[in-house]
């Protein structure tokens, strides 16, 4: 099986052609990228993307009839870039008649992070103003790529939602004093305008550095297969980015209201 995955939730546009066999052992978990493109940066995303889809698909030797699924990264992030990818993959998905995956772009950023076994995975996002997207995972048990790496679609010990930096850390730390981790892998694109999130820490702390941090499109990739394996997609018509927040037009029209 085949699926066409794409990540636009920052200014850092990824996509990938991932192929793998259900039937295997280890089913998604034995899968390969035919494609990986990534783009740092780009802030054109929705003239980019078409062409970049294009071109990988073609260059790996295929034609659209060749993608059996489509996957994309559904949010928390930014909100022109989420409604460009989710509405590209429920697009592709609706006039293909194949099945549309969403993946939580947090989950699958603390799928990318390496680390000490017991540390938390804590993906961050920046929401500006001193604000993150951000949640806190369990590690994966074995490592990923073992058969627990669907362990991060479950709930997080820290839910996904919309924090002030500080507010957060004071979260995360009343977790880590808890013993059951001994400290914390950061990762995500967020760290870069966060770093008090680290130097306030009173616990062990690293950021995770990989190409993953600025888009976990490969991990997007192997979750949506993962979801893909146990019969389970989302409808076209049903699939909405999660942004976790009001847009400024809503924040702006609410404040009006209220004076």
């Amino acid at each position: 099986m085949r699926l066409l995955a794409i990540d636009t939730t920052t200014s850092s546009t990824g996509a990938a052609i991932y192929t793998w066999k259900p039937d295997s052992p280890r089913g998604s978990r034995e899968g390969t990228f035919e494609a990986v493109t990534l783009l740092e940066e780009d802030q054109r995303q929705a003239e980019a993307l078409i062409p970049i889809l294009d071109d990988m698909v073609k260059g790996a030797g295929l034609s659209p009839d060749d993608i059996d699924a489509f996957a994309c990264a559904k949010g928390p992030g930014s909100f022109t870039g989420l409604r460009i990818g989710v509405t590209m993959a429920k697009t592709m998905g609706q006039f293909s008649g194949k099945p549309v995956v969403g993946i939580s772009s947090l989950a699958a950023l603390a799928m990318e992070a390496d680390g000490d076994k017991g540390f938390l995975r804590v993906p961050v996002i920046d929401a500006r103003a001193n604000r993150i997207f951000a949640a806190a995972y369990p590690p994966p048990a074995e490592g990923f790529g073992s058969p627990k790496e669907t362990d991060l679609m479950s709930a997080p010990l820290i839910p996904e939602a919309l924090y002030y930096q500080e507010d957060f850390l004071e979260k995360l730390t009343r977790l880590v004093e808890e013993g059951v981790h001994s400290g914390v892998v950061f990762s995500g694109k967020g760290m870069a305008t966060h770093p008090y999130l680290v130097d306030r820490a009173d616990f062990p702390s690293v950021i995770y550095q990989g190409q993953g941090r600025l888009s976990p499109i490969r991990s997007i990739a192997r979750l949506a297969a993962a979801r893909l394996d146990r019969g389970h997609s989302d409808s076209p018509l049903d699939l909405t980015p999660n942004y976790l927040r009001k847009s400024q037009a809503e924040l702006d029209r609410s404040r009006h209201e209220n004076r």
